[in-house]
């Protein structure tokens, strides 16, 4: 059935079976078959409010886009998803031990790896780990476009702290956390973290 434009009705008219099967049964069998056809409209397509009173359109966005409000405009697909907050600032959650792809899904993510953990995936393989005690870092880093560095070694562990001077057993002891202290700084300004 097709739709055809609501009768306006006069006072005192007949009403006939033609016109109530027209007006009443064929339009409502039209709007429940989808006949209220939206200009250009094609499978697929989101259908929004264009206005108080009008239907809009939005065409389907392409692989992998989302679906974004814009303010002051109609919604649309989009690349990306740009967050922007009110009072509260900008919030998204997903669920625990969830992933956040950065190749559409392969192997490099960000998980939270449990509970209270942070883990930077690339390759498939953990690089870098944040948890609640600590910081992680697997194979060499570089940062600022410095050429990776591969993590400082203090030359072997320390003598236990003892009761001596500066907290430390003697003089050696001393020397060794100042030679230790100096080559971690000296791995901070090869990478750029500190001048």
């Amino acid at each position: 059935m097709a739709w055809t434009a609501p009768r306006t009705w006069v006072s005192s008219e007949l009403v006939t079976a033609a016109l109530m099967n027209t007006h009443v049964r064929d339009n409502d069998t039209a709007l429940r078959a989808g006949g209220i056809a939206i200009a250009s409209q094609a499978a697929n397509e989101v259908i929004i409010g264009a206005s108080a009173t009008q239907l809009g359109r939005v065409a389907v966005g392409l692989t992998g886009e989302v679906f974004v409000g814009v303010t002051g405009a109609a919604p649309d697909f989009a690349p990306t998803l740009a967050l922007t907050g009110g009072a509260g600032g900008a919030t998204v959650t997903i669920p625990a031990t969830g992933r956040i792809y950065l190749d559409g899904g392969g192997n490099t993510w960000i998980e939270e790896g449990s509970a209270d953990t942070v883990q930077i995936v690339c390759g498939g393989t953990t690089r870098l780990t944040v948890s609640a005690t600590g910081t992680t870092v697997l194979g060499t880093f570089g940062c600022n476009g410095a050429a990776a560095q591969a993590p400082v070694v203090s030359g072997g562990a320390l003598v236990a702290y003892g009761a001596g001077a500066n907290g430390l057993a003697n003089a050696s002891e001393v020397a060794a956390l100042h030679a230790l202290v100096v080559a971690m700084r000296a791995a901070l300004v090869a990478n750029g973290i500190m001048s």
